[in-house]
């Protein structure tokens, strides 16, 4: 998996008009690119919280462990998580309660319970990792 540091939220506008939500930072971990360059994702389609790691996917199937953010980026995890969130139709709300709307191993799945195993690490689950949709 790839890490993203010193990351900030890009907006883009996609062609058929539509804007998206990519990431940019230096990327490290990847046979891709070399350590520490900088990179911008193609569209986010979701996020999952694994212990204290945020990892995005990307529309590419790719995924990003979140780094440190951008000095210049406050509150950026939290901002990237809301507006993902908007972008799955929530609008100016957050999920209600335990009731979130997963994506599991590339399938659109139905609204679930949280539940305590969401909290464990991936290795520690027999499901696959199970992402918040963002469209």
């Amino acid at each position: 998996m790839y890490i993203l540091h010193n990351w900030k939220i890009v907006h883009r506008t996609n062609s058929s008009g539509r804007d998206s939500i990519c990431i940019g930072g230096k990327v490290y971990g990847s046979s891709r690119f070399t350590s520490g360059e900088p990179i911008t994702t193609s569209s986010l389609v979701g996020y999952r919280i694994d212990g204290a790691a945020t990892i995005v996917a990307t529309r590419n199937g790719s995924e990003y462990m979140l780094g440190k953010a951008s000095a210049s980026e406050l509150f950026a995890k939290q901002r990237l998580i809301r507006l993902l969130q908007e972008s799955a139709g929530g609008g100016d709300a957050a999920p209600p309660d335990d009731t979130t709307q997963r994506r599991s191993g590339g399938r659109l799945g139905e609204h679930s319970r949280a539940d305590e195993s969401a909290a464990r690490p991936a290795e520690a689950r027999s499901e696959p990792p199970q992402f918040v949709l963002a469209d």
